[in-house]
């Protein structure tokens, strides 16, 4: 896969997560539920996917376990965070954003299940 199909995967499955987001905010709303997103998402991939335990990369690794190769995260919204724009073409930076932050950035969160993940071998 090139980095551009790379890329283009990438931005694809963030607007896909951005859409289940609305819909599934918007049933909750409806039901009268005000849980956030994040949460609704966890409970739609228990319920969907049978997911049990749910840990990033790196919590996993921590554990002792690997992804197993080819898996596809769950993806998740992480914290926000606030894009400052530079002068002069220089790039922007992120930080934690704040309450005033006008322009903030959602990065996504990839989750694995423990039914992706195998024991690395302890030498």
């Amino acid at each position: 896969m090139t980095k551009e199909e790379k890329i283009a995967r990438a931005r694809e499955r963030r607007q896909n997560l951005s859409e289940l987001s609305k819909v599934l905010k918007t049933t909750s709303r409806l039901a009268g539920n005000e849980d956030n997103v994040n949460k609704l998402l966890l409970d739609y991939y228990r319920n969907t996917f049978n997911v049990t335990e749910l840990n990033t990369f790196d919590q996993w690794k921590e554990k002792g376990y690997s992804v197993k190769r080819g898996e596809t995260s769950y993806m998740v919204w992480g914290s926000p965070l606030n894009i400052n724009k530079k002068q002069d073409g220089e790039q922007p930076t992120m930080e934690a954003a704040d309450e005033d932050s006008k322009k903030d950035f959602f990065p996504v969160c990839h989750l694995f299940d423990i039914k992706q993940v195998h024991q690395l071998n302890k030498n």
